[in-house]
């Protein structure tokens, strides 16, 4: 059963937390306090560093919404503590701080996925199966809006 952490704030790691709940006997067991969802894991804490010294071992990936700027080092230190990373995109403001982040995860054998958000959002997905069925054929252009 993978046990997730959520790190950020907001709707976003909200959402990708919703998503989460789709895969199969996974589990969201900490969170940092930025995150709405944080009430429901088990584990809080202020901040990801804080997470990581006291709960490292309780938890196997973390969802990574924390703003840009310290994105990829958080990243970097999910890696070292041997944990799985969905991230949102971008990563990092520069494609050399973006590397070092995803060279820290293949050098600590752990998988890093750079999610975009609307991937998940249910709309897309039942476009994506419309396609799938052959219900629509090969569209061009797909145009979605949500409020």
């Amino acid at each position: 059963m993978p046990r997730i952490a959520l790190v950020g704030d907001g709707a976003a790691t909200d959402a990708y937390a919703c998503s989460a709940y789709r895969v199969p006997e996974a589990k969201i067991v900490a969170a940092t306090d930025g995150a709405k969802l944080a009430g429901k894991a088990g584990i809080a804490a202020s901040h990801f560093p804080d997470l990581l010294r006291a709960h490292a071992d309780e938890f196997d990936a973390a969802v990574i919404q924390t703003p840009i700027d310290q994105r990829a080092n958080d990243i970097r230190a999910a890696a070292a503590s041997g944990k799985h990373v969905l991230a949102g995109c971008p990563i990092a403001h520069s494609a050399a701080d973006a590397q070092r982040a995803m060279e820290a995860c293949a050098d600590a054998g752990v998988m890093l996925v750079m999610g975009q958000l609307d991937h998940y959002r249910s709309d897309v997905e039942a476009i994506r199966d419309s396609i799938t069925a052959g219900h629509i054929g090969s569209p061009g252009l797909v145009r979605s809006h949500r409020w």
